[in-house]
């Protein structure tokens, strides 16, 4: 304990930061300066990127693109439905039947999606549709007012004439909740649609979840049970492309800020070689009072830690007050350059979106702390291997 105590006030005693050397001193300031700036701009930038990242998940992942089964005969069991629903984190399990035809505007016919569930779960918040009634996810186009029958198109199974129909128009319905369809929605009771379309069988089964991560625990328990009987595909499935994207950009921002760091442990690196040069003689007075090479290495080591130490924790800090005050910063940037930095359009939101958690703070704060670390063993090699006669020799 007592060997312990003295390696600090050794260390504390010869600290680069409080050097004489003015050259010495200024050099692991610049390098805490920059471990400051490092840090803190990585855990800024990741947390901005993790903000619009939730997001854009948020604005495209609606309840219906959850999770999806598939089965290849068409058959969902009633069991199922109860099985499903007996799963952590389900909130909704219903069957929904999709088919495609054609809508009746001013001057055209529009394509539309013709969807139906085969139960009205309250968690789910549908509008109650009575048979011979429709629900337009939108009626800009059409013009069509309440009570108007509503022409429609549908292909018929086995037949090569098509079906007119003509439903009563009931409102609009928010497709958002629908999900991304890429057309306009037209929503239906089961009978109605069993008897429009001529389908008589189930597209599939919608799961809807309390967590979107855990969609993968359900795939995983549907795949062991049921094998191949049935195929499941969820929102990471449909929108891998666009997610692995936004991934792969956050790495490469990683690499690319963590350089700032790295800039700044060579200044660390630097500042200890010059301190281990300039402290010779006392590491050589050290030395033949008995102060052995491995705690020589341990006083320019914990010089490392404790420079990187302060750089990481103010840096954090700083990263703190920036996600804290993110958006009056970018609002002060718009009023100063004139121009909206952030596009709704493009980014799902006008403001600017951070998200910062514990887990982020302490992955960057720890990383960039075994890195000082590291870069302190050098210097602390070749400040154990001076030899106290050759130093001592002309003193």
């Amino acid at each position: 304990m007592n060997n312990r105590f003295l390696l600090v006030r050794l260390g504390l005693k010869l600290s680069a930061l409080t050097s004489k050397n003015r050259f010495i001193a200024l050099t692991s300031r610049l390098a805490t300066v920059g471990i400051v700036l490092g840090v803190a701009t990585l855990i800024t930038v990741l947390a901005v990127m993790r903000g619009f990242e939730n997001e854009i998940r948020h604005s495209l992942i609606r309840e219906f693109d959850h999770l999806q089964i598939y089965a290849y005969n068409d058959y969902y069991p009633a069991s199922l439905y109860e099985e499903l629903r007996s799963l952590d984190s389900v909130v909704a399990v219903t069957g929904v039947a999709k088919s495609f035809g054609l809508i009746k505007g001013l001057k055209q016919y529009t394509p539309v999606i013709i969807m139906s569930f085969e139960s009205a779960d309250a968690d789910l918040e549908l509008p109650d549709i009575k048979d011979d009634e429709i629900y337009l996810s939108s009626n800009h186009t059409l013009y069509y007012e309440e009570g108007d029958e509503v022409s429609l198109v549908l292909p018929q199974p086995g037949r090569m004439k098509p079906k007119l129909v003509s439903p009563k128009y009931r409102g609009n319905y928010h497709s958002s909740q629908l999900g991304r369809q890429g057309a306009m929605i037209g929503l239906v009771s089961y009978d109605t649609f069993k008897r429009i379309s001529g389908i008589n069988h189930l597209d599939s089964l919608t799961i809807v979840v309390d967590d979107l991560y855990a969609t993968s625990n359900v795939k995983q328990y549907i795949a062991d049970r049921y094998g191949m009987m049935y195929q499941s595909f969820d929102w990471k499935d449909k929108y891998q492309p666009l997610f692995s994207a936004l991934r792969m950009q956050r790495a490469l921002m990683v690499f690319i800020l963590s350089m700032i760091t790295l800039v700044a442990m060579f200044s660390l690196v630097s500042g200890l070689v010059m301190l281990s040069a300039d402290k010779q003689e006392e590491i050589a007075v050290l030395r033949t009072m008995g102060l052995s090479r491995l705690n020589v290495m341990n006083i320019f080591i914990m010089q490392g830690a404790y420079i990187t130490f302060i750089g990481v924790s103010l840096g954090a800090m700083l990263a703190v007050i920036l996600c804290y005050f993110a958006q009056d910063v970018a609002t002060l940037l718009e009023s100063i350059l004139g121009f909206q930095l952030i596009d709704e359009r493009v980014y799902a939101t006008s403001k600017l979106p951070t998200d910062l958690n514990i887990s982020l703070i302490l992955s960057v704060a720890m990383s960039a702390f075994i890195i000082g670390i590291i870069a302190s063993i050098l210097p602390a090699r070749r400040a154990a291997k001076l030899d106290p006669a050759t130093v001592l020799r002309y003193v």
